[in-house]
């Protein structure tokens, strides 16, 4: 029955049936519009009664066909309002805290709209505001929509389509982006909170009482009629006094919601109310004793009147050797809410030394970082979620910067450019494998450092004098973006010393431009279209089609630019072009979209609300288009614009539950089911082994899987007094938690599952002197190898760099790796997980496995070698490079390989060195990212030179691929073809080892003779692929092959055809020049398929 004739039959019948029938239709859009208002549950509880008493009361008067939503959102917004200013005179009088209640929600998105989504949809058009209130606070079908406002349901659907796109707008200009697909399902999973029970009961009850003409009415009750009628006295004078303004009848408030604050604002220093510190501050007042003349003691008397707020953090910065305030400097902060990461440069420190950073609400992530000439930048950082609250003060300390670097900036015509910006990137340290510690010289982005003068001089000293590499990116909005990576070693040096001289000259132009048209399969322009570059990132290109479609972005500095047009109710269509002055305006042609339905639901196959679902690669293309959703209380998440060519592969994830990744899924109308996996907190003690006392100070982080990657330690968390909780978020078996403590040896726990209850204790043994891991390294003379680098590999942590030219390269900063003393000694702290010891060194190379029963250990060198050879029956002559390869370094966890690589001449002749003496491989390869094949082993003695010949032993094999069974065009020099060997012998695993014992049979396996003869008779041969789908397989043994070829769009999706081929090659066949040819193979398609199509 339609709500007009259940309030006729209550108006002129008296019905309850008939207002109990309206109560239970609409109380939870009522409820959840005034808690979402005045944010106090028994508030919005009085709300709601009083805004159906009112329903009750005005039932006969309202007009016939009115949208009873309507009318109800705008009453509960305007009862909402009256009851707040009486519930804060109330509370003003009796000088209570209003302490705000609210219902903690998780979705990033909603935490930004909830507080403003009330005002935003009353800034609609009632017909608007009523399609969308239907649709998603009613959960009403566009059928139903279209019946309730007298339209079709296609109009319905445009209806709320454009509502959605205003809504969507409404929230861009405050500073939040989000697409209107995601907006309506934000608002369909979180805008309707359910009303208490008994809630109902009271209602109807409180309503058809006071709708009685003799009956006492609530005193909100009251002063909303009180407040209706003195809006018609306003309304009536404004229209005997002629005004042409009419003042809206219903209140709306521009004011800031309390208890939120305005990120943008102004950054003003709040009132003092004296000192407080936070666990991480490292703050000392002279409360604690600290003389008042010390650093320490200057530091602290500065925070004591300070500020502290708990939407703020006090940011004191000061000189490290004297504690002197660092003045005027600027901030550079980075602030995450949800996902979307927010970063802002226009706050300083004040003549205390004290920057003011705001913080706003569920904040999940902080950076906040100071640039001040004369001093090396430094950054702090803070995950609350991970390392506990962010303290009100803080105090960061800085360390004078030498080394001024500075250049010049002009046009291409030799012009000076005025006010260009010099940024700098330093290494990131988000890394799962690595720690974030507390602060470092990195910021999650280009941290501004310097303006270029009239003259287009510039230059600073900020970069720390341990920052071996950065990059410097140089912009201006008249001008394309330059980029200069710098290096104090190696490739970049020569940079680095221009800076420092102050004689770099860097040009800007005015770089490349793009532009086109965006249009139908018909040709109808489309307005509104968004082009996205690196939608990703911190700072992506974004523009829109003008009402022609057209679409132009300029100063691009690549000559490559790829990008992606979205449109509402298109399919996604993506572009890569190359840009030169004469580039044509691009054709782009949008086709409707397909429908990629999604069910989410646990094991158990129950639906799950407030999952969030992000797209992470479409076909091969990564991270080039953002889409996310929410399901909503079906489970179910519908994207009707999803692109129909490729596999999609998404992940999910929600509070509560595991990330769920790798999910490959085709938007072809059918239902993909996900499955969540409940995450586990683990709640732990730490206690001394002997003593039985808490641990005073540790850190715990959990452990997915097996081996060196396993540990995330990205989730390190700092805990105090022996207790620590971990969070396990990872759908990857098996569950283990680490913990560490200064003083004691790591611990590790068993597997955990997610039936674990109660507290994982944690016994920890003492570390002594006599369990570290210590040594000497010796020259090959036996003198003392003073400024050797020594390595010490672990089953379970990466070091971070490769053996390179006769030294140790980073790839990051590295992790257990020391420096010999002036005797040769070094130290390392007790790990159960090392096993290997490497040095490098001018005069050698050595490795030897670490001996528990004896700490202290003996490394002598042996001298680097040499390695000549040449490379017979090349492909056709072309060009190749010889790789150098330790591959039994890649069977076992924690291992250091070698990354040597030297192109041949025109007789295909090479020399490496200086290389590490023992069993080694070498291989070539055509191109960088092609395989190496042609496997030849070669063992090198200290100081040796070792002639090898790579080639000539086997026979090249060649043949096709084609489509076959497959229908879709395929990538073929993107796929990975081998030639798998069949009679390859197993591992002569003993019996009865488990997981850790064979770990430490594999080490010692791999390191045998034993170990390196299995990899010279087993290794599978890859092949060199074309893109007409020819293949050639280089220097192949006698032998029983498989040919294999696996293909997929993407590394992780799923196979979409693939080749199996058995064959022989005979021990006689000819070697050398023989060319064998498989012949052309067809693409069958893969069992994953064939189910699919069934």
């Amino acid at each position: 029955m339609h709500d007009t004739e259940l309030l006729r039959q209550y108006s002129r019948q008296g019905s309850e049936a008939a207002f109990r029938e309206l109560v239970e239709r609409h109380v939870h859009l009522v409820h959840s519009v005034a808690l979402r208002q005045v944010r106090d549950a028994n508030l919005a509880q009085d709300v709601t009664q009083a805004v159906f008493i009112l329903l009750s009361r005005k039932a006969g008067t309202l007009r016939e066909g009115v949208i009873l939503e309507g009318w109800l959102f705008r009453t509960t917004r305007f009862v909402a309002a009256r009851a707040l200013r009486a519930e804060q005179r109330r509370r003003r009088r009796e000088q209570e805290a209003f302490e705000m209640q609210m219902t903690a929600i998780e979705d990033h998105a909603w935490k930004r709209i909830g507080p403003i989504l009330d005002s935003a949809l009353e800034q609609l058009g009632p017909t608007d505001r009523d399609a969308l209130l239907l649709r998603f606070y009613q959960e009403r079908n566009h059928q139903e929509v279209g019946a309730a406002l007298g339209m079709s349901e296609e109009a319905a659907r445009k209806r709320v389509t454009r509502a959605l796109e205003r809504l969507r707008k409404f929230f861009a200009g405050r500073g939040f982006t989000i697409s209107a697909a995601s907006l309506g399902s934000v608002i369909a999973a979180n805008a309707v909170t359910a009303a208490p029970v008994s809630l109902k009961s009271a209602v109807v009850s409180a309503a058809i009482q006071a709708g009685a003409p003799a009956a006492t009415m609530p005193a909100l009750v009251k002063e909303t009629l009180a407040a209706w009628q003195w809006f018609k006295v306003k309304v009536a004078t404004a229209l005997v006094l002629g005004s042409a303004v009419l003042v809206a009848p219903f209140f709306v408030t521009s004011e800031t919601p309390e208890g939120v604050t305005s990120f943008t604002a102004s950054p003003q220093q709040p009132p003092s109310v004296g000192s407080r510190t936070g666990a991480d501050s490292a703050v000392a007042t002279t409360a604690d004793g600290l003389p008042t003349g010390t650093a320490a003691g200057r530091t602290a008397a500065a925070l004591t009147t300070a500020t502290a707020s708990r939407d703020g953090l006090r940011l004191l910065v000061s000189a490290r050797s004297s504690g002197e305030p660092i003045t005027n400097a600027v901030l550079t902060i980075n602030t995450v809410v949800g996902r979307e990461w927010q970063q802002r440069f226009d706050l300083r420190t004040d003549a205390a030394g004290v920057g003011w950073i705001p913080l706003p609400p569920d904040l999940v992530r902080l950076d906040a970082g100071v640039v001040a000439d004369g001093w090396g930048y430094r950054c702090v950082h803070w995950i609350p979620g991970r390392d506990g609250p962010i303290p009100a003060e803080y105090v960061l300390f800085l360390d004078p910067a030498t080394n001024r670097i500075g250049g010049w900036i002009r046009d291409m015509a030799d012009n000076p450019v005025r006010n260009a910006q010099i940024l700098v990137s330093f290494p990131g340290s988000d890394v799962s494998n690595r720690e974030t510690p507390r602060e470092s010289v990195d910021f999650v982005g280009p941290v501004p450092v310097a303006r270029s003068d009239a003259a287009g001089h510039w230059s600073c000293a900020v970069i720390a004098s341990d920052i071996k590499n950065f990059t410097i990116e140089v912009t201006h909005p008249e001008f394309a973006s330059a980029d200069i990576g710098v290096a104090r070693e190696g490739v970049g040096q020569e940079v680095y010393a221009q800076l420092q001289s102050g004689t770099l000259v860097t040009r800007l132009g005015e770089g490349n431009r793009v532009s086109g048209t965006v249009t139908d399969v018909a040709g109808n322009p489309i307005f509104g279209a968004e082009i996205a570059h690196r939608p990703y990132t911190i700072s992506p290109t974004i523009t829109r089609t003008d009402a022609r479609g057209r679409f132009e972005i300029s100063n691009l500095p690549d000559d490559e630019f790829d990008f992606v047009v979205t449109a509402a109710g298109y399919a996604p269509e993506y572009r890569n072009v190359q840009l030169d002055p004469d580039l044509e305006p691009i054709q782009v042609r949008l086709s409707p979209g397909a429908l990629l339905r999604l069910r989410i639901v646990d094991d158990e196959g129950v639906a799950l609300s407030g999952i969030h679902v992000m797209l992470e690669q479409w076909g091969d293309r990564r991270h080039k288009l953002a889409w996310s959703a929410v399901s909503m209380r079906d489970g179910v998440i519908e994207w009707g614009e999803a692109p129909a060519d490729s596999t999609l592969e998404v992940c999910a994830f929600g509070p509560g539950w595991c990330y769920a990744r790798n999910i490959n899924v085709r938007a072809n109308g059918d239902e993909h089911i996900i499955r969540m996996r409940r995450s586990l907190v683990v709640h732990g003690v730490a206690v001394d082994a002997e003593t039985g006392e808490p641990v005073p100070e540790l850190k715990a982080y959990p452990g997915y899987g097996e081996g060196e990657y396993a540990w995330e330690r990205l989730d390190t968390r700092h805990r105090s007094n022996g207790s620590f909780e971990v969070e396990f978020q990872e759908n990857k078996d098996p569950w283990r938690v680490r913990v560490e403590a200064p003083g004691y040896l790591p611990a590790t726990s068993g597997p955990l599952s997610n039936d674990f209850t109660g507290i994982l204790n944690v016994p920890m043994q003492r570390e002594s002197s006599g369990t570290n891991i210590t040594g000497v390294v010796l020259l090959p003379d036996g003198q003392p190898a003073a400024g050797a680098e020594v390595a010490l590999c672990t089953f379970e942590q990466t070091i971070g760099a490769r053996i390179k030219q006769g030294r140790f390269v980073r790839e990051r900063r590295p992790k257990n790796i020391q420096t010999a003393d002036r005797e040769g000694r070094f130290t390392f702290k007790p790990d159960p997980e090392a096993h290997t010891l490497v040095a490098v060194h001018p005069a050698g190379f050595a490795r030897i496995r670490v001996n528990r029963s004896e700490p202290a250990h003996e490394i002598r060198l042996q001298q680097w070698g040499r390695i000549e050879g040449v490379v017979l029956n090349r492909p056709d002559g072309q060009a190749v490079s010889v790789v150098l390869s330790d591959w039994a370094a890649g069977q076992y966890s924690g291992g250091l390989d070698l990354d040597d690589a030297v192109s041949v001449d025109s007789a295909g002749r090479f020399t490496l060195e200086p290389v590490p003496p023992g069993n080694l491989f070498v291989s070539v390869r055509r191109e960088r990212t092609s395989p190496a094949a042609g496997m030849t082993p070669v063992s090198v003695p200290p100081g040796g030179i070792v002639q090898v010949q790579i080639g000539g032993r086997g026979v090249t094999v060649v043949g096709k691929f084609v489509p076959g069974e497959v229908e879709q065009p395929i990538d073929w020099k993107k796929q990975s073809a081998n030639l798998l060997p069949l009679d390859r012998s197993r591992l002569p695993v003993p019996p009865g080892l488990d997981n850790e014992a064979r770990k430490w049979w594999e080490l010692d396996f791999w390191l045998s003779p034993a170990g390196y003869s299995h990899l010279a008779a087993s290794q599978q041969c890859p092949l060199w692929l074309e893109a007409d789908g020819s293949f050639l397989g280089y220097d192949v043994l006698p032998g029983k092959y498989r040919l294999f070829l696996y293909v997929s769009e993407t590394p992780a999706s799923p196979s979409i055809g693939q080749v199996s081929y058995d064959f022989v090659i005979p021990e006689n066949q000819t070697q050398g020049s023989e060319v064998m040819d498989l012949g052309t193979h067809g693409l069958k398609k893969s069992p994953e398929q064939n189910a699919a199509t069934q």
